[in-house]
């Protein structure tokens, strides 16, 4: 999330959680951040990282900050628009004996399920029951920890199998095995604003830095401070 104090063109960029890596030319907000600070040189950045997306939302409430990168769909309060797509894959202990042919919800049933809450705030353990669901699938539950890394540490020592957003489990270590769903899914991260937010110099500039990386179209209703 980028803020501007008084009239100096200072910026603070906050995130849940910066996963843009690995999804070519749609997910840039690194290289964006790159760019950005060497066109300004004189406008610092810090990144903050929030546990849950649900506090980013808060944030730009808060008007702690002007844009945050938010899972979609968001709450008609936000504009957002969207900056990369991200599947969710099975993520196979080493001793998986999975062909590489496509991966059958009877194999991935096969191994105890790691996964995190599904209550509030955690968002994407609800989006993949409610896609298994869709399409008549049951998985228990084995083991229900907080931590993505803790998930990809019981997976790496065969504890069970888990389902995670691939860009939220990376690095991947190399010995757990990776498979696309039976049936696909995919998450979608935006960049977001207040759609009533008067935005600063500051971050207007990184939204433009931001969508010339990214490719996303142009912003239909930039909003700016007036120039003093």
């Amino acid at each position: 999330m980028l803020r501007s104090k008084d009239r100096v063109l200072r910026s603070e960029l906050q995130a849940k959680r910066l996963e843009c890596r690995g999804q070519g030319s749609e997910c840039e907000s690194w290289r964006a951040i790159a760019q950005f600070r060497e066109k300004f040189p004189g406008v610092g950045i810090a990144l903050s990282e929030f546990d849950h997306y649900s506090e980013v939302e808060q944030t730009l409430r808060n008007g702690q900050a002007e844009v945050g990168f938010l899972l979609l769909p968001a709450a008609a309060e936000f504009e957002v628009w969207e900056l990369c797509r991200d599947e969710f894959v099975a993520l196979l202990p080493p001793t998986a004996a999975v062909q590489d042919a496509a991966l059958t919800w009877e194999q991935l049933a096969s191994y105890p399920l790691i996964m995190t809450p599904v209550a509030n705030p955690h968002i994407h353990a609800r989006l993949i029951r409610d896609h298994l669901v869709r399409f008549g699938q049951s998985l228990p539950v084995a083991y229900e920890v907080k931590e993505d890394s803790t998930v990809i540490s019981m997976v790496r020592r065969g504890l069970g199998a888990s389902i995670m957003a691939r860009l939220a489990a990376e690095p991947i270590p190399p010995e757990i095995q990776i498979r696309s769903l039976p049936v696909p899914l995919e998450r979608t991260i935006g960049v977001a604003v207040m759609a009533d937010a008067l935005l600063s110099r500051a971050a207007i500039a990184f939204l433009d830095v931001l969508r010339a990386v990214s490719g996303w179209r142009s912003l239909s209703a930039a909003r700016s401070e007036p120039t003093r």
